[in-house]
């Protein structure tokens, strides 16, 4: 058997899910330098595969309107951190709706940073930031159910109840601003944005924070 046919039958069989280990083995023992080349060839081609899901990602979400904003601004959770450099805004885009003014974007975090307001020590997920169209007292709902403020709308008995059942995440608001973030394991999706956003304007919508308040 060549080396062409036989790289080209394992990754075959690779691709179809049908390699079992023990199989793998044997061949890496007796083709090392193909097995490398699988490999090799497997990484390449999840990355491509990455790529292309990117695209689909980044071609929804300007289908959907939304408008690249810059990665480095001054975000609104950044004052709150004691370690601001231990979260990092990827990339983010912009977008009304609903009348109000949102940026969405992809955040990974380490060290605890956005402790209470995700599950982890570290991870990435999605943020969402909503500017409010007055200010607001501070306030904020963290894991597992703590309120930290005074405002009376820390006592909404639909806020609690929404929480509990799982249906808006832990927020945060300050002056003209309400933010969320959502873990998500793997590649940012366009409807993991979508989810995130309908989530966070529910804790808007509960709070009587927006434009016809």
């Amino acid at each position: 058997m060549s080396n062409a046919f036989f790289l080209a039958a394992l990754v075959l069989m690779c691709c179809a899910g049908s390699l079992t280990l023990g199989t793998a083995k044997v061949m890496a023992q007796q083709h090392p330098m193909v097995a490398v080349a699988v490999v090799g060839g497997g990484y390449a081609v999840r990355l491509a595969v990455r790529e292309i899901r990117d695209r689909q990602t980044l071609h929804r979400l300007g289908a959907e309107g939304w408008q690249p904003v810059p990665a480095d601004q001054p975000w609104p959770w950044l004052p709150l951190c004691e370690r601001p450099d231990q979260t990092r805004v990827r990339r983010a885009w912009t977008r009304t709706v609903d009348r109000l003014p949102l940026t969405v974007g992809e955040i990974t975090w380490d060290g605890n940073a956005l402790s209470g307001s995700v599950r982890g020590w570290k991870g990435r997920g999605v943020f969402v930031v909503v500017k409010l169209p007055a200010p607001t007292e501070p306030m904020a709902l963290r894991r597992p159910h703590r309120t930290i403020g005074t405002s009376h709308r820390l006592d909404s008995p639909a806020m609690h109840a929404a929480y509990e059942a799982d249906e808006i995440p832990p927020w945060t608001a300050q002056d003209d601003h309400l933010f969320t973030f959502h873990a998500f394991p793997g590649q940012l999706r366009a409807d993991a944005v979508q989810v995130a956003v309908q989530r966070t304007l529910l804790v808007v919508r509960l709070l009587d924070l927006g434009p016809d308040r």
